[in-house]
């Protein structure tokens, strides 16, 4: 072959190559609640004979699926039910998973502290409980800005310890949410605007933002007498953050029926010497006109 016709071979084969159709990933072994977790038990144990039982993980078809709290979780103390050493150093992609099912994420990725996969585009919407979900994930930086978040009631303790999480999740609408408790507490790079979440259904903020080093962010919200900020002991949401003299712009007051800041009412003024009944000082002449009709009488 000349180098004319080389160069030809050549040329074509790229342009083949490029044809070429990009592979499709399959989804294998279908899951349900208990499934999963003997898979992903097996996955820590032997991974390559998980694999050749149920696929990558990264393919199972995870749309049964309900619950998936503690599923990477490796610290027995606070996974209590079903947890794993070796989830510390997991890592694999799994933002392909089907979690439109899943109601249940509690503790999910807690202590898993190699993790640091995009999930931005998992469906969340039936989610009711996120506590712990990133407990002290201290890898977990990843976008998931777009979640829905509209039926969870629980995020205590979500990003507790996630040293590196810092993504804008001010859209998230979080007016579900009762429990925020140390929510960002030791998450030390967080300083993200989240002035705008609707927060009139929280009743405990204990600990939210302590020790949050980074966090300098003035929130404007207005919170009823009754939500928890501080504990028994006098720990409060923003200690040892830099906002903690101003509360990082929170305030407490009672509310009005709307869910509003009442309005502080404006104060009556004290009553003046001298004026009549309506405020308005009395006319000229008056006072004289009034002595001459009594002198009269007499």
């Amino acid at each position: 072959m000349n180098m004319r016709g080389a160069a030809w071979f050549l040329l074509s084969l790229a342009a083949a190559t490029r044809a070429l159709p990009s592979p499709v990933r399959r989804l294998s072994s279908v899951m349900d609640d208990s499934t999963i977790r003997t898979a992903v038990t097996a996955w820590f144990d032997d991974r390559s004979g998980a694999e050749a039982t149920y696929g990558h993980i990264s393919t199972w078809d995870t749309s049964g699926v309900t619950d998936m709290s503690e599923l990477f979780c490796a610290y027995s103390n606070w996974c209590p039910s079903y947890y794993n050493t070796d989830a510390a150093s997991f890592n694999e992609d799994i933002g392909a998973w089907d979690t439109s099912g899943v109601t249940n994420a509690e503790r999910m990725f807690a202590y898993a502290s190699a993790f640091n996969q995009y999930i931005g585009a998992w469906d969340t919407s039936g989610v009711t409980d996120m506590n712990g979900m990133f407990w002290n994930a201290e890898a977990f930086n990843q976008d998931i800005g777009d979640w829905a978040v509209d039926t969870v009631a629980s995020m205590s303790m979500m990003f507790y310890s996630a040293s590196a999480f810092d993504q804008d999740i001010g859209n998230w609408a979080v007016h579900s949410v009762k429990d925020m408790t140390a929510m960002f507490q030791w998450a030390s790079s967080f300083n993200r605007d989240i002035g705008g979440w609707a927060v009139h259904s929280v009743t405990d903020m204990t600990f939210m933002f302590s020790s949050a080093s980074a966090f300098d962010q003035d929130l404007g919200w207005c919170l009823d007498d009754d939500v928890d900020l501080c504990n028994q002991h006098g720990s409060c949401a923003f200690d040892d953050t830099k906002c903690a003299s101003t509360s990082c712009g929170v305030v407490q007051k009672a509310l009005s029926p709307a869910g509003t800041c009442a309005p502080t009412p404006a104060p009556t003024p004290a009553p003046v010497s001298g004026l009549q009944s309506d405020g308005a000082a009395p006319k000229a002449g008056a006072g004289a006109a009034a002595g001459l009709l009594v002198a009269a009488l007499l």
